[in-house]
């Protein structure tokens, strides 16, 4: 999905496997194989398939940290890798078995640092001084600046979608994109347009005009609005530089070439687990410019692997619409 991030106006949007829409409503046999296949090409993804969308999460925990008070831009936490305070038997883990050492929202959100977000998760639930918390007091603070940073609410566009869903278990895991959070990749892209642009909620829209046959202009779209977060700027800013961070340090080999042409970029990776079966879900999303926010890309591949897998693709869809060739050799 990728979307002008200061009106809400969708520029590219695409699922696959795709199909032949001709041929499916022609052709019996095409279309017989195409109902029938396990893939799933008659699902629009990037609308109506819902994921755990993993660390992407996490742009919204540290805002709702930051909002509420809980954390500032120096308060930092020692990742220990097993997190100890959860209303379950099982302590959940960092992802890196090696200590991202002492970290602060930025550098968190640089390495994606699951130890530190826990931790908000579980200071947003009000933990007694025996660590004793209810789940639901941090699920309802997550929940809110989920549905204010226009995440978990429908996207406004013109044609049908999915309905996400906050998570309603779980506030520790909840905080790093686990628990029961569930929305689509559209979502996912108008949240971090909320981000880049600093605060202001807009709804997805595809048609721009609408004309007779003769040319008359019949309808133009408007901007819409739905809502400002009333989040302060410097908040935004201290979450977009550790989104920067995630390209000129953490993946700065992958953004290379990108970074070397000339477009900086900020964005944050996602890995999210589904089914202990399959492989992960590979996110990304990001905008660019850094300085001057103007496009907003999310790539989604369901059980892709991790985030890793979503990077290039990201790269690429941003060279795209630059107009720019890349020498991706140099991204090793």
């Amino acid at each position: 999905v990728l979307t002008d991030c200061n009106t809400g106006e969708v520029l590219a949007m695409v699922s696959y496997p795709s199909f032949d829409p001709n041929r499916f409503l022609s052709d019996t046999a095409y279309y017989n194989e195409i109902v029938q296949d396990n893939s799933g090409p008659l699902t629009f993804r990037a609308l109506n398939e819902m994921r755990a969308i993993g660390s992407t999460y996490k742009m919204c925990t540290a805002i709702a940290g930051l909002d509420l008070g809980y954390i500032d831009e120096y308060t930092t936490v020692y990742d220990d890798y097993a997190y100890p305070y959860v209303n379950s038997v099982d302590h959940p883990t960092c992802w890196s078995t090696v200590s991202h050492g002492v970290v602060n929202v930025v550098t968190a959100l640089e390495h994606s640092c699951n130890y530190f977000f826990y931790d908000v998760g579980y200071r947003l639930s009000d933990p007694t001084a025996d660590h004793e918390f209810d789940d639901d007091v941090g699920l309802k603070k997550l929940a809110d600046y989920a549905e204010r940073l226009g995440l978990s609410t429908q996207t406004g566009i013109e044609i049908g979608e999915g309905t996400p869903k906050a998570s309603d278990q779980d506030a520790v895991r909840s905080a790093i994109g686990q628990g029961t959070n569930a929305f689509s990749a559209a979502n996912v892209n108008r949240y971090t347009c909320t981000v880049a642009n600093g605060g202001s909620v807009y709804n997805l829209f595809l048609i721009d005009e609408i004309h007779s046959a003769d040319g008359a202009l019949l309808y133009q779209t408007e901007p819409v609005k739905a809502s400002d977060t009333g989040i302060s700027e410097s908040i935004f800013s201290i979450v977009k530089e550790g989104m920067r961070l995630v390209v000129t340090e953490e993946h700065a080999a992958e953004f290379a070439s990108l970074e070397a042409a000339g477009i900086h970029t900020a964005g944050k990776t996602g890995t999210a687990q589904e089914a202990k079966d399959r492989p992960d879900h590979s996110f990304f999303t990001g905008y660019a410019s850094y300085e001057n926010p103007e496009i907003v890309a999310t790539v989604v591949i369901p059980y892709g692997g991790g985030s890793a897998n979503a990077i290039p693709v990201f790269r690429d869809i941003i060279a795209n619409y630059y107009g720019i060739s890349l020498d991706t050799e140099q991204d090793m």
